[in-house]
């Protein structure tokens, strides 16, 4: 059986070779010749979907041939004008591939050694190693720095177009006003290249929040509602709840069409909750504040003390809610997976709103309520149909009834 008909999805014509693309035992010989590997092939593994339905597939494969560890990359597109020129092409597939770095929407990144090179530049010191921690085809890497006794001494991120020079100039800004603060840390900005569209911060030292368990996640979540709350209350945002309101609701519908399509099993829970929030939605009087935009745990470090907010590329104006809405959708997400009891829920999702209601006034229970649900449907299936995640696609359906339960 293919991933995807694992996965349950609708055929998608636009993108024939989807299935193939998707299934990573079916791609490691048509992915082998581009490595010129000295060694057999041991190892093929799917790493990361991006998957635009009706529009564009894009899969990260881990591959292990002749010792040596390979990112690689099968992009395929509904529209042949989007097609980068200069790459490997697979016709039978629609697809064309590359091997990390070369990476048609990264310019700025040529090479591993360039990328160290450029980064012990910015830091003013020699022997620093880059060493892949993440990748987003034609949108970001990131990297560990490491000096030469292994140590982690900053992280370094490529960006496509301009993307980089902004979030320098945010995250420079605030971390700058947060200096010393006891609720929130933001990574200081230790270089930037606009050349090589490289943004170099920081490491800090603590356990992201993700790994957490027990009383130590309790603990955390607290903290992060501390530390959202500090960063909703450095000042008045520009910009409205109306233009805020409208680009989500964009956002909603074309998920809820997208999880239609792909998921015919999900199509009706999706369109319930859909007119649910779209009916129930908050006032557009509601203040904006400065959020992250991606207030998830994995981009949350806990030392013990107080909250560092990493990866400040969406923040953005937008209500308070929306950042905890966030991360009481990941609660009540991990609770309908089974990975926490109803008990679990209500200790944790307290903690993170007493832990925001030590330094400000919590949002509306309805404007929480309405956010928690918004995020199942644009994150939680976005991850399950755009990213493939195995554990919410295997619970879409009860994902999409928890949340409209939520808004009840």
């Amino acid at each position: 059986m293919t991933a995807a008909a694992a996965l349950a999805l609708a055929p998608d014509p636009a993108l024939p070779g989807r299935d193939t693309l998707l299934d990573a035992g079916a791609m490691a010989e048509r992915l082998a010749p581009l490595l010129r590997a000295e060694g057999p092939l041991e190892r093929c593994r799917r790493v990361l979907v991006r998957y635009d339905p009706g529009q564009r597939l894009a899969v990260l494969y881990g591959i292990r041939a002749g010792g040596a560890e390979h990112r690689v990359v099968a992009s395929a597109y509904a529209d042949e004008a989007r097609v980068p020129p200069g790459f490997a092409h697979d016709r039978e597939l629609g697809a064309v591939l590359w091997t990390f770095p070369d990476d048609p929407r990264l310019g700025g990144l040529t090479s591993i050694a360039d990328w160290s090179q450029t980064a012990g530049a910015l830091l003013g010191r020699g022997g620093v190693r880059a060493q892949l921690a993440g990748y987003v085809p034609e949108h970001r890497a990131v990297a560990r720095c490491v000096d030469p006794g292994g140590a982690t001494v900053a992280y370094a991120k490529v960006y496509r177009d301009g993307e980089g020079d902004r979030v320098a100039r945010l995250q420079a800004a605030l971390a700058g006003r947060l200096a010393g603060d006891p609720h929130l840390r933001i990574p200081r900005v230790l270089g930037f290249s606009r050349p090589r569209r490289l943004l170099v911060v920081e490491a800090l030292d603590g356990q992201g929040l993700l790994a957490a368990r027990g009383e130590a996640l309790e603990d955390g979540l607290s903290r992060l509602g501390a530390g959202l709350a500090r960063l909703h209350g450095l000042g008045p945002a520009s910009g409205t709840a109306w233009s805020f309101g409208v680009r989500l609701r964009r956002r909603l519908e074309a998920m809820a069409s997208a999880v239609g399509r792909m998921r015919p099993d999900a199509r009706d829970a999706a369109g319930d909750l859909a007119r649910a929030l779209g009916a129930l939605r908050p006032s557009a009087a509601e203040p904006l504040v400065l959020v992250h935009g991606d207030a998830a745990l994995k981009n949350a470090v806990f030392d013990g003390r107080g909250v560092a907010l990493v990866d400040l590329d969406d923040a953005k104006p937008g209500p308070a809610a929306a950042d905890l809405g966030r991360v009481l959708s990941w609660i009540r997400a991990e609770r309908v997976m089974g990975r926490l009891t109803d008990h679990d829920e209500q200790r944790l999702a307290g903690a993170l709103l007493a832990g925001y209601g030590e330094l400000r006034e919590a949002p509306s229970p309805a404007a929480l309520r309405w956010y928690t649900a918004a995020t199942a449907l644009q994150v939680r299936c976005r991850k399950a149909v755009t990213r493939l995640h195995p554990d919410y696609a295997g619970h879409l359906v009860a994902l999409l009834r928890d949340a409209r339960e939520a808004l009840r």
